[in-house]
């Protein structure tokens, strides 16, 4: 079974109905580390099929830097530590900043930027990008898969949902 099919399961069963658990690991979510964490755990239950959920910003030099990160094991991704910053220009990342809704990346060697080929390269297959103000900051939640194809709209459905409880 796989771990798209898995998640649709889970979706039959639960739709988009939180518990308070849940709600809460999302309003708090970028606050600091820890309650990255636990958030990113919540996520990875309700989709199964995520291995790395990030957050990144455009600082105030408009460099595009990472703020959060939390991976499955043993998958390690790019793009770790939050002292790296990378120009924006030709960076899709930096470029789903400005869009008013999220992205859904079914093929990520099809997408441009440093980036992106090197997730490719480490495995991942498929990506959503999330849009986000925190703080007074303009960033993305990124969620990333090894599998192809693995944000069906019913996953886009959750995302959303869990996406518009983040304070």
């Amino acid at each position: 079974v796989s771990r798209v099919d898995q998640f649709r399961t889970l979706f039959k069963a639960n739709g988009t109905n939180f518990d308070d658990t849940t709600r809460l690991a999302c309003q708090h979510a970028l606050e600091d580390e820890e309650m990255f964490d636990r958030f990113a755990f919540v996520l990875k239950n309700i989709l199964p099929q995520v291995d790395r959920v990030c957050a990144t910003y455009l600082d105030e030099d408009n460099r595009l830097r990472l703020y959060q990160i939390e991976e499955r094991p043993p998958f390690r991704g790019s793009f770790r530590g939050t002292f790296t910053r990378y120009k924006p220009e030709g960076q899709a990342l930096a470029a789903y900043v400005d869009r008013d809704d999220l992205v859904v990346v079914n093929d990520l060697a099809s997408e441009s930027g440093s980036l992106m080929q090197k997730m490719h390269d480490k495995g991942i297959r498929s990506s959503v990008h999330v849009p986000l103000q925190y703080e007074g900051f303009r960033g993305t939640l990124n969620l990333w898969s090894l599998d192809e194809n693995a944000f069906p709209p019913e996953a886009v459905e959750v995302i959303r949902q869990v996406v518009s409880s983040i304070e």
